[in-house]
């Protein structure tokens, strides 16, 4: 197993869940992350004379760690928030063929320009 990751999930946070969704659709569509996963959470802040809970839907991107800043940029000019989330998380090893295929997927987006074979996931 190596130590320096090549793949990522990069996760970030909405109050709503459309836009969630729109965020995942957009970052694969434009292979910037091979999947997106979305998961309902309960989120518990510091909020003005106390602490507050909230609904949250929280978006998990996989990519590939050349794709980091890119991903980034687009979450952070898209999400409606003004200090959004964007946390990079290292998966240092996982299914080959899984990890693989994001390679295929999110390189193909950038070598040509967005345009993918049929991206589908058939392990």
């Amino acid at each position: 197993m190596s130590t320096e990751a090549q793949h990522v999930i990069a996760y970030s946070a909405f109050t709503d869940r459309a836009e969630a969704l729109a965020m995942a659709r957009s970052a694969v569509q434009k292979q910037l992350a091979a999947g997106a996963d979305i998961r309902e959470v309960t989120s518990v802040r510091p909020a003005e004379g106390g602490v507050e809970e909230r609904t949250e839907y929280i978006v998990a991107l996989q990519t590939a760690t050349p794709m980091i800043e890119a991903l980034k940029a687009h979450v952070v000019s898209e999400h409606s928030q003004k200090l959004p989330v964007f946390v990079v998380v290292p998966i240092l090893t996982g299914h080959d063929k899984f990890l693989a295929w994001i390679d295929d997927y999110v390189n193909e987006g950038a070598t040509a320009g967005g345009v993918g074979r049929n991206g589908s996931l058939n392990l």
